[in-house]
């Protein structure tokens, strides 16, 4: 019985994170808030509660599936108050699958998002995607635009190419500074100080910092510049450390 309920959760938890380990199989274009799932606070009181899944961004056809927590937050008395166990349940599966996730912030959890109109947003499933309808946009963490600044501890990916644009979307890539270039399969921190789509495509303006969380690259020079927000079909250029340094 051990046995099985430890196969159980290891299939529930596999799809944790699924943005900072490039498990997507479409571009993310951000995260999005479900407290009616996850709660307003990771231990926060909760009741059973489910989500409707649409295969269009319309509620004339009905749901195909829905999103389910399947242990309701007791409050902080319970030991599993901040892992949440959510599945998806298609209509035409009955099976539970994990939904993918990621985190805002320390235990926040989000839905992945890979595209949004209106109030509606289509998130990733275990195979493909759905559309959910939300009341506003407000737990919505749109991709890239909203890691600019300081609030997020943004960072390059590794296996960086080493190019850098000097005009977003024109004209031809440079190479970077050999120093910077040297430390390219390495998480390099970047702040983003500006966001800019070309030809609909994104792009990105960072900043490379030399130092972050107490770890320092040396004595490197000043370097920002322009990247493409996305590297490939389906991964990010830069993320961020939800859970701080």
């Amino acid at each position: 019985m051990f046995l099985f309920a430890a196969l159980v959760t290891g299939r529930l938890h596999a799809q944790d994170f699924v943005v900072a380990q490039s498990q997507t199989e479409e571009r993310p274009a951000g995260l999005l808030a479900l407290p009616e799932i996850f709660g307003e606070s990771p231990c926060e009181v909760s009741e059973a509660k489910t989500l409707n899944l649409y295969a269009t961004p319309s509620k004339q056809r009905p749901p195909i599936g829905i999103i389910e927590r399947l242990n309701p937050s007791r409050g902080r008395d319970d030991a599993e108050c901040n892992q949440a166990h959510v599945v998806v349940r298609l209509i035409t599966d009955n099976t539970a699958e994990s939904l993918p996730t990621d985190e805002s912030g320390y235990e926040e959890v989000k839905a992945v998002v890979y595209e949004h109109s209106g109030n509606w947003f289509r998130i990733a499933l275990p195979r493909g995607s759905a559309w959910i309808e939300r009341a506003d946009s407000s737990g919505f963490l749109s991709y890239p635009e909203q890691l600019s600044g300081e609030s997020f501890l943004t960072y390059l990916r590794p296996e960086w190419d080493g190019k850098i644009w000097t005009t977003p979307g024109v004209g031809q890539a440079v190479p970077a500074p050999g120093a910077w270039r040297a430390l390219a399969k390495k998480e390099i921190p970047v702040r983003v100080t500006a966001t800019q789509v070309v030809r609909g495509e994104e792009w990105i303006h960072v900043f490379f910092e030399a130092e972050s969380c107490g770890q320092s690259f040396g004595n490197l020079p000043p370097l920002d510049a322009w990247l493409p927000a996305y590297r490939s079909s389906r991964d990010t250029s830069i993320w961020f450390y939800s859970r701080g340094c």
